[in-house]
């Protein structure tokens, strides 16, 4: 199986990460699918469409002990709490899947690859504040991360249609870097989690968010 990287987190988050590398065919010979999984899977068209649903359902697979797994969603996205699984955040770009779990509390994933497209829309998606606290805003890299941390934030608490601009603010000037940082969330009702950018590949960026009070971690 080519899972790029397992990992477990301090906070007790396991992430894994698969490479894609196998055709359709191949992954369908190593996934188990309910009698659902396999008529959404008939349903799409798209053939990486198809190898990135396979490669998720093979890493939600490991996770419930080699069993297949049907995933429901609420009506905002998020995956739903199954009994027989961890708390889960699945993400996906060209060649690469992400699950990562948690037996503790919710939490959120977004892995992409680094792309400097992100330079056209670094004005739609941070605010005037975090752009003038960024050291470098024509730093790739470092766009991306925080197009991840956004991504990963309305993951972990199930807000579609939230402002990215406006109501996701990353706490730029109180860290050091953008690998450990705080976010703050102005909705119906403020809240802050902990977004966290190991550094993983030169190809990606992968973070994941965690809330502080949940994961029982002191920072």
């Amino acid at each position: 199986m080519p899972i790029l990287n397992s990992i477990l987190t301090p906070e007790q988050i396991k992430i894994e990460i698969w490479h894609i590398t196998e055709t359709v065919d191949e992954l369908l010979n190593l996934v188990i699918l309910t009698p659902a999984g396999r008529r959404l899977f008939d349903s799409y068209r798209n053939e990486k469409r198809k190898k990135e649903w396979l490669a998720s359902r093979l890493l939600l697979q490991n996770l419930n002990n080699g069993n297949p797994v049907t995933v429901r969603y609420t009506k905002k996205g998020r995956p739903f709490k199954q009994k027989s699984m961890p708390w889960f955040s699945i993400s996906h770009t060209t060649d690469y899947v992400a699950v990562a779990s948690s037996i503790s509390a919710p939490v959120g994933v977004d892995i992409e690859n680094i792309s400097a497209r992100i330079l056209k829309i670094k004005n739609r998606f941070l605010s005037s504040i975090e752009l003038n606290q960024l050291t470098d805003t024509s730093d790739i890299a470092t766009l991306m991360t925080c197009w991840c941390i956004k991504e990963a934030t309305i993951k972990h608490l199930d807000l579609p249609g939230i402002d990215f601009q406006n109501n996701i603010q990353i706490q730029i000037s109180q860290s050091k870097s953008l690998s450990h940082v705080d976010v703050q969330i102005t909705e119906k009702k403020n809240r802050t989690l902990t977004a966290i950018t190991p550094s993983l590949s030169d190809k990606f960026i992968l973070s994941y968010t965690i809330n502080p009070i949940d994961n029982e971690i002191q920072f």
